[in-house]
Protein backbone atom coordinates (compact mmCIF):
# COMPACT_ATOMS: atom_id res chain seq x y z
CA UNK A 1 0.00 0.00 0.00
CA UNK A 2 1.40 3.32 -1.35
CA UNK A 3 2.17 6.20 1.55
CA UNK A 4 -0.81 8.73 1.63
CA UNK A 5 -0.86 12.34 2.11
CA UNK A 6 -3.59 14.64 3.08
CA UNK A 7 -2.75 17.75 1.05
CA UNK A 8 -4.53 20.79 1.74
CA UNK A 9 -4.72 23.26 -1.85
CA UNK A 10 -5.51 26.53 -1.23
CA UNK A 11 -5.86 29.56 -3.85
CA UNK A 12 -8.61 32.52 -4.04
CA UNK A 13 -11.78 31.82 -5.28
CA UNK A 14 -11.55 32.93 -9.18
CA UNK A 15 -10.45 31.14 -12.46
CA UNK A 16 -7.00 32.44 -12.44
CA UNK A 17 -6.19 31.56 -8.95
CA UNK A 18 -7.47 28.22 -9.09
CA UNK A 19 -6.83 26.75 -12.48
CA UNK A 20 -3.05 26.60 -12.36
CA UNK A 21 -3.26 24.93 -9.36
CA UNK A 22 -5.29 21.73 -10.95
CA UNK A 23 -2.60 20.28 -12.71
CA UNK A 24 -0.98 19.95 -9.32
CA UNK A 25 -3.90 18.77 -7.22
CA UNK A 26 -4.29 16.03 -10.54
CA UNK A 27 -0.93 14.48 -9.72
CA UNK A 28 -1.50 14.75 -6.14
CA UNK A 29 -4.54 12.53 -6.58
CA UNK A 30 -3.23 9.86 -9.29
CA UNK A 31 -0.58 9.44 -7.07
CA UNK A 32 -3.03 8.53 -4.40
CA UNK A 33 -2.76 11.30 -2.13
CA UNK A 34 -6.06 12.92 -0.49
CA UNK A 35 -6.65 16.28 -1.37
CA UNK A 36 -8.66 19.24 0.16
CA UNK A 37 -9.79 22.30 -1.63
CA UNK A 38 -11.11 24.82 1.48
CA UNK A 39 -12.50 27.31 -0.90
CA UNK A 40 -15.89 29.82 -1.86
CA UNK A 41 -18.50 28.84 -3.79
CA UNK A 42 -19.10 28.28 -6.99
CA UNK A 43 -15.66 26.26 -6.78
CA UNK A 44 -16.60 24.68 -3.81
CA UNK A 45 -19.62 22.87 -5.57
CA UNK A 46 -17.43 22.14 -9.15
CA UNK A 47 -14.39 20.80 -7.41
CA UNK A 48 -16.17 18.35 -5.38
CA UNK A 49 -18.26 17.68 -8.51
CA UNK A 50 -14.85 16.68 -10.07
CA UNK A 51 -13.88 14.43 -7.00
CA UNK A 52 -12.22 16.49 -4.35
CA UNK A 53 -12.76 17.18 -1.15
CA UNK A 54 -14.15 20.62 -0.26
CA UNK A 55 -14.63 22.90 2.63
CA UNK A 56 -16.30 25.64 2.32
CA UNK A 57 -13.45 28.88 3.49
CA UNK A 58 -13.84 32.45 2.83
CA UNK A 59 -15.44 34.22 -0.08
CA UNK A 60 -15.12 35.57 -3.41
CA UNK A 61 -12.74 38.72 -3.94
CA UNK A 62 -16.25 40.52 -5.13
CA UNK A 63 -17.56 39.87 -1.97
CA UNK A 64 -14.60 40.90 -0.21
CA UNK A 65 -14.09 44.38 -2.05
CA UNK A 66 -17.37 45.07 -1.17
CA UNK A 67 -16.39 44.34 2.50
CA UNK A 68 -12.69 46.33 2.25
CA UNK A 69 -14.04 49.11 0.70
CA UNK A 70 -17.60 49.31 1.91
CA UNK A 71 -19.25 48.84 -1.39
CA UNK A 72 -17.14 51.84 -3.27
CA UNK A 73 -15.41 51.33 -6.43
CA UNK A 74 -11.73 51.13 -5.78
CA UNK A 75 -9.30 52.88 -8.14
CA UNK A 76 -7.01 49.36 -8.71
CA UNK A 77 -5.49 51.43 -11.89
CA UNK A 78 -4.13 54.95 -11.23
CA UNK A 79 -2.28 56.53 -14.90
CA UNK A 80 -1.87 53.39 -16.29
CA UNK A 81 -0.37 51.45 -13.54
CA UNK A 82 -1.43 49.26 -10.73
CA UNK A 83 -2.44 50.91 -7.38
CA UNK A 84 -0.94 48.08 -5.20
CA UNK A 85 -1.83 49.25 -1.82
CA UNK A 86 -5.33 48.72 -2.54
CA UNK A 87 -4.90 44.94 -4.06
CA UNK A 88 -2.94 44.71 -0.72
CA UNK A 89 -5.95 45.99 1.22
CA UNK A 90 -8.13 43.45 -1.04
CA UNK A 91 -6.22 40.27 -0.64
CA UNK A 92 -5.54 40.96 2.93
CA UNK A 93 -9.41 41.15 3.24
CA UNK A 94 -9.48 37.79 1.31
CA UNK A 95 -7.17 35.75 3.21
CA UNK A 96 -8.19 36.99 6.67
CA UNK A 97 -11.21 35.55 5.90
CA UNK A 98 -10.77 32.25 4.35
CA UNK A 99 -7.72 31.89 7.46
CA UNK A 100 -10.58 32.38 9.95
CA UNK A 101 -12.68 29.72 8.25
CA UNK A 102 -9.57 27.30 7.82
CA UNK A 103 -8.04 27.42 11.47
CA UNK A 104 -11.79 26.52 12.91
CA UNK A 105 -11.65 23.62 9.90
CA UNK A 106 -8.45 21.60 9.17
CA UNK A 107 -7.18 21.12 12.82
CA UNK A 108 -7.86 17.14 13.18
CA UNK A 109 -7.76 16.49 10.02
CA UNK A 110 -4.53 15.22 9.92
CA UNK A 111 -3.05 17.82 7.07
CA UNK A 112 0.25 16.69 5.98
CA UNK A 113 1.04 19.51 3.64
CA UNK A 114 -0.40 23.35 2.60
CA UNK A 115 0.24 24.20 -1.20
CA UNK A 116 -0.90 27.83 -1.55
CA UNK A 117 -1.01 29.53 -4.67
CA UNK A 118 1.61 33.04 -4.39
CA UNK A 119 -1.36 35.68 -3.99
CA UNK A 120 -3.09 34.01 -1.51
CA UNK A 121 -1.02 34.11 1.97
CA UNK A 122 -4.32 32.15 4.14
CA UNK A 123 -2.81 28.63 3.36
CA UNK A 124 0.70 30.29 4.21
CA UNK A 125 -0.71 31.93 7.93
CA UNK A 126 -2.83 28.77 8.50
CA UNK A 127 -0.18 26.20 7.95
CA UNK A 128 2.34 28.36 10.11
CA UNK A 129 -0.42 28.26 13.06
CA UNK A 130 -1.01 24.35 12.88
CA UNK A 131 2.99 23.76 12.39
CA UNK A 132 2.41 22.46 8.80
CA UNK A 133 4.86 22.10 6.02
CA UNK A 134 3.53 24.56 3.35
CA UNK A 135 4.87 25.18 -0.17
CA UNK A 136 4.21 27.65 -3.14
CA UNK A 137 2.80 27.52 -6.66
CA UNK A 138 4.23 30.34 -8.61
CA UNK A 139 1.15 31.72 -11.01
CA UNK A 140 2.65 34.78 -11.53
CA UNK A 141 5.74 36.45 -12.78
CA UNK A 142 7.88 37.28 -9.75
CA UNK A 143 7.84 40.67 -8.22
CA UNK A 144 10.17 43.52 -7.82
CA UNK A 145 11.26 43.51 -4.32
CA UNK A 146 9.05 47.26 -4.14
CA UNK A 147 5.63 45.84 -5.38
CA UNK A 148 6.29 42.50 -3.46
CA UNK A 149 6.64 44.38 -0.52
CA UNK A 150 3.91 46.35 -1.30
CA UNK A 151 1.48 43.81 -2.11
CA UNK A 152 2.50 41.33 0.84
CA UNK A 153 2.20 44.24 3.60
CA UNK A 154 -1.39 43.85 4.56
CA UNK A 155 -1.94 40.45 4.32
CA UNK A 156 0.97 39.58 6.55
CA UNK A 157 0.55 42.43 8.96
CA UNK A 158 -3.11 41.06 9.25
CA UNK A 159 -2.57 37.43 9.76
CA UNK A 160 0.37 38.08 11.93
CA UNK A 161 -1.75 40.17 13.80
CA UNK A 162 -5.08 37.69 14.49
CA UNK A 163 -3.42 34.06 14.26
CA UNK A 164 0.03 35.31 15.67
CA UNK A 165 1.61 33.25 12.99
CA UNK A 166 3.57 34.59 10.40
CA UNK A 167 2.88 33.28 6.92
CA UNK A 168 6.12 32.07 5.36
CA UNK A 169 7.54 33.22 2.77
CA UNK A 170 10.73 31.90 2.72
CA UNK A 171 9.14 28.36 1.31
CA UNK A 172 9.71 25.93 -1.69
CA UNK A 173 8.04 27.58 -5.09
CA UNK A 174 6.94 25.40 -7.80
CA UNK A 175 7.13 28.03 -10.46
CA UNK A 176 5.28 27.89 -14.13
CA UNK A 177 6.94 30.52 -15.38
CA UNK A 178 9.37 29.61 -17.94
CA UNK A 179 12.99 30.47 -17.31
CA UNK A 180 13.13 33.33 -20.38
CA UNK A 181 10.34 34.96 -19.20
CA UNK A 182 10.34 35.07 -15.13
CA UNK A 183 13.24 37.45 -13.23
CA UNK A 184 16.30 36.37 -13.69
CA UNK A 185 16.74 37.23 -9.98
CA UNK A 186 14.29 35.18 -9.40
CA UNK A 187 15.66 32.10 -11.67
CA UNK A 188 18.44 32.04 -9.44
CA UNK A 189 16.88 32.02 -6.57
CA UNK A 190 17.31 28.49 -4.65
CA UNK A 191 13.58 28.75 -3.30
CA UNK A 192 12.35 27.97 -6.78
CA UNK A 193 11.05 24.91 -8.27
CA UNK A 194 10.69 25.49 -12.07
CA UNK A 195 6.95 23.12 -12.76
CA UNK A 196 5.75 22.85 -16.27
CA UNK A 197 3.09 25.15 -17.36
CA UNK A 198 0.44 22.73 -18.25
CA UNK A 199 -3.23 24.10 -19.43
CA UNK A 200 -6.02 23.13 -17.47
CA UNK A 201 -9.82 23.88 -18.42
CA UNK A 202 -13.35 22.83 -16.41
CA UNK A 203 -13.87 19.58 -18.78
CA UNK A 204 -17.74 20.37 -19.14
CA UNK A 205 -16.48 23.41 -20.93
CA UNK A 206 -17.05 23.33 -24.69
CA UNK A 207 -14.61 22.90 -27.71
CA UNK A 208 -15.69 25.21 -30.52
CA UNK A 209 -16.34 22.45 -33.25
CA UNK A 210 -16.30 24.87 -36.33
CA UNK A 211 -12.55 25.74 -35.64
CA UNK A 212 -11.13 26.12 -39.06
CA UNK A 213 -14.55 25.16 -41.03
CA UNK A 214 -14.66 28.88 -42.42
CA UNK A 215 -11.51 30.35 -42.92
CA UNK A 216 -7.61 28.56 -42.17
CA UNK A 217 -6.58 30.83 -39.22
CA UNK A 218 -8.08 31.01 -36.03
CA UNK A 219 -7.80 33.65 -33.37
CA UNK A 220 -9.49 33.38 -29.56
CA UNK A 221 -10.57 36.63 -27.46
CA UNK A 222 -10.86 36.27 -23.68
CA UNK A 223 -11.11 39.17 -21.44
CA UNK A 224 -10.79 37.24 -18.28
CA UNK A 225 -13.13 36.58 -15.65
CA UNK A 226 -12.94 39.13 -13.32
CA UNK A 227 -14.23 42.09 -15.41
CA UNK A 228 -17.37 42.10 -17.66
CA UNK A 229 -15.63 44.53 -20.78
CA UNK A 230 -18.65 43.80 -22.84
CA UNK A 231 -17.13 47.09 -24.81
CA UNK A 232 -13.42 46.03 -24.81
CA UNK A 233 -14.43 43.04 -26.51
CA UNK A 234 -16.91 44.22 -29.03
CA UNK A 235 -13.86 46.50 -29.98
CA UNK A 236 -11.50 43.65 -30.61
CA UNK A 237 -14.34 41.90 -32.25
CA UNK A 238 -14.63 45.28 -34.88
CA UNK A 239 -10.88 45.12 -35.53
CA UNK A 240 -10.83 41.67 -36.24
CA UNK A 241 -13.53 42.01 -38.38
CA UNK A 242 -10.26 43.25 -41.00
CA UNK A 243 -9.52 39.31 -41.45
CA UNK A 244 -10.50 36.59 -42.53
CA UNK A 245 -10.26 34.82 -39.88
CA UNK A 246 -12.84 32.49 -37.56
CA UNK A 247 -12.87 33.98 -33.97
CA UNK A 248 -13.78 32.26 -30.75
CA UNK A 249 -14.87 34.26 -28.45
CA UNK A 250 -14.98 34.07 -24.58
CA UNK A 251 -17.95 36.33 -22.83
CA UNK A 252 -17.09 35.26 -19.60
CA UNK A 253 -19.39 37.05 -17.34
CA UNK A 254 -20.14 39.66 -19.64
CA UNK A 255 -23.94 39.81 -21.04
CA UNK A 256 -24.09 38.21 -24.34
CA UNK A 257 -26.71 40.80 -25.94
CA UNK A 258 -24.62 43.83 -24.28
CA UNK A 259 -22.13 42.41 -27.02
CA UNK A 260 -24.60 43.04 -29.73
CA UNK A 261 -25.10 41.71 -33.19
CA UNK A 262 -21.83 39.59 -34.26
CA UNK A 263 -20.27 39.04 -37.30
CA UNK A 264 -21.27 35.12 -39.05
CA UNK A 265 -17.14 34.00 -37.91
CA UNK A 266 -17.61 34.38 -34.67
CA UNK A 267 -18.16 31.80 -32.63
CA UNK A 268 -19.59 32.86 -28.56
CA UNK A 269 -19.44 31.22 -25.53
CA UNK A 270 -19.58 32.03 -21.45
CA UNK A 271 -16.24 29.82 -21.69
CA UNK A 272 -14.78 27.45 -23.56
CA UNK A 273 -12.16 24.55 -22.87
CA UNK A 274 -9.38 26.73 -23.46
CA UNK A 275 -6.91 24.28 -23.02
CA UNK A 276 -7.96 22.45 -25.67
CA UNK A 277 -8.17 25.20 -28.23
CA UNK A 278 -5.00 26.67 -27.88
CA UNK A 279 -2.55 24.27 -29.77
CA UNK A 280 -5.88 25.31 -32.79
CA UNK A 281 -4.90 29.06 -32.82
CA UNK A 282 -2.81 31.52 -35.02
CA UNK A 283 -3.31 34.12 -32.02
CA UNK A 284 -4.53 35.12 -28.65
CA UNK A 285 -5.59 38.72 -28.33
CA UNK A 286 -6.66 38.71 -23.94
CA UNK A 287 -6.82 40.90 -21.03
CA UNK A 288 -2.96 39.82 -19.38
CA UNK A 289 -3.99 37.00 -17.49
CA UNK A 290 -1.08 34.76 -15.64
CA UNK A 291 -2.30 31.77 -17.04
CA UNK A 292 -3.23 32.61 -19.97
CA UNK A 293 -0.17 34.12 -20.83
CA UNK A 294 1.66 30.88 -19.84
CA UNK A 295 -0.90 29.22 -21.74
CA UNK A 296 0.00 30.76 -24.70
CA UNK A 297 3.52 30.33 -24.30
CA UNK A 298 3.01 26.61 -23.63
CA UNK A 299 1.22 26.27 -26.52
CA UNK A 300 3.73 28.52 -28.72
CA UNK A 301 0.90 31.01 -29.48
CA UNK A 302 1.58 34.60 -30.61
CA UNK A 303 -0.43 37.15 -27.97
CA UNK A 304 -1.91 40.35 -28.27
CA UNK A 305 -2.73 41.75 -24.82
CA UNK A 306 -4.85 44.22 -23.62
CA UNK A 307 -3.66 44.77 -19.93
CA UNK A 308 -6.77 46.26 -17.64
CA UNK A 309 -5.00 45.46 -14.00
CA UNK A 310 -3.33 44.36 -11.01
CA UNK A 311 -0.64 41.87 -12.83
CA UNK A 312 -1.60 42.03 -16.21
CA UNK A 313 0.41 44.93 -16.45
CA UNK A 314 3.49 43.13 -15.78
CA UNK A 315 2.85 40.06 -17.59
CA UNK A 316 1.90 42.18 -20.90
CA UNK A 317 5.63 43.49 -20.43
CA UNK A 318 7.05 39.60 -20.38
CA UNK A 319 5.07 38.77 -23.65
CA UNK A 320 6.81 41.99 -24.95
CA UNK A 321 9.87 41.44 -23.91
CA UNK A 322 9.95 37.81 -24.94
CA UNK A 323 9.49 38.47 -28.54
CA UNK A 324 6.45 36.69 -28.91
CA UNK A 325 3.63 39.79 -29.38
CA UNK A 326 2.51 42.82 -28.44
CA UNK A 327 0.91 44.84 -25.71
CA UNK A 328 -1.51 47.93 -26.16
CA UNK A 329 -2.52 50.11 -23.15
CA UNK A 330 -4.90 52.06 -25.45
CA UNK A 331 -7.57 49.89 -27.01
CA UNK A 332 -8.80 51.33 -29.65
CA UNK A 333 -10.03 49.33 -32.55
CA UNK A 334 -7.81 50.89 -34.84
CA UNK A 335 -4.64 49.83 -33.24
CA UNK A 336 -5.92 46.43 -31.76
CA UNK A 337 -6.19 46.20 -35.91
CA UNK A 338 -2.30 47.05 -36.57
CA UNK A 339 -1.30 45.30 -34.26
CA UNK A 340 -3.25 42.01 -34.99
CA UNK A 341 -1.89 42.57 -38.47
CA UNK A 342 1.60 42.71 -37.82
CA UNK A 343 1.50 39.23 -35.30
CA UNK A 344 -0.38 37.48 -37.68
CA UNK A 345 1.99 38.29 -40.72
CA UNK A 346 4.96 38.42 -39.46
CA UNK A 347 6.42 34.93 -38.33
CA UNK A 348 8.92 36.10 -35.44
CA UNK A 349 6.17 36.22 -32.70
CA UNK A 350 5.14 32.64 -33.67
CA UNK A 351 9.01 31.92 -33.82
CA UNK A 352 9.30 33.42 -30.66
CA UNK A 353 6.67 32.18 -28.78
CA UNK A 354 7.71 27.74 -30.44
CA UNK A 355 11.04 28.76 -28.58
CA UNK A 356 9.12 29.55 -25.23
CA UNK A 357 7.18 26.35 -26.05
CA UNK A 358 10.00 24.08 -25.98
CA UNK A 359 11.73 25.72 -22.97
CA UNK A 360 7.94 24.64 -21.32
CA UNK A 361 7.99 21.08 -22.76
CA UNK A 362 11.43 20.45 -21.24
CA UNK A 363 10.52 21.60 -18.04
CA UNK A 364 9.81 18.81 -15.11
CA UNK A 365 5.65 17.94 -15.24
CA UNK A 366 4.16 18.50 -12.06
CA UNK A 367 4.06 14.82 -11.50
CA UNK A 368 7.52 14.87 -11.40
CA UNK A 369 7.70 18.19 -9.54
CA UNK A 370 5.60 17.10 -6.55
CA UNK A 371 6.92 13.59 -6.06
CA UNK A 372 10.56 15.51 -5.72
CA UNK A 373 8.79 17.88 -3.71
CA UNK A 374 7.51 15.66 -1.42
CA UNK A 375 11.07 13.81 -1.28
CA UNK A 376 12.95 16.73 -0.68
CA UNK A 377 10.83 18.07 2.23
CA UNK A 378 9.74 14.80 3.90
CA UNK A 379 12.08 11.95 2.94
CA UNK A 380 12.02 8.59 0.97
CA UNK A 381 9.28 7.60 4.00
CA UNK A 382 5.96 10.10 3.66
CA UNK A 383 3.58 10.32 6.58
CA UNK A 384 0.37 8.39 6.10
CA UNK A 385 -2.43 10.58 6.48
CA UNK A 386 -4.99 9.31 9.68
Amino acid sequence: VPAVMRIVFRAHPAFGHVYPLMPLAEAARSAGHEVIFPIAPPFLDRLRELGYRTIESGMTIAEASRRRFDGRTPQYVIDGEPNWDLYSELFAESAVHAATDMLRQLPGLGVDLVIHEDTDLAGAAVAAALGIPSAMVGTVQSFEPQVHATFYRRPLEELSTLFGAVPSLDAPVLDTWPDRCQRTEFVADPLRRPMRMVPWSDPSYPVPSRIGSRTDRTVFVTMGTMVESAELRRNVVEALSAFDVDIVLSAGIADREALGELPANVYVEPFVHQAKLLPHLDLIVHHGGAGTATGAWAAGVPQLVLPDGADRFLNAGAVVESGSGLALADHAPDLIEQAARSLLADDAFRVAAGAIRADIAATPHPTEALAKLLTDMFGAARPHAA
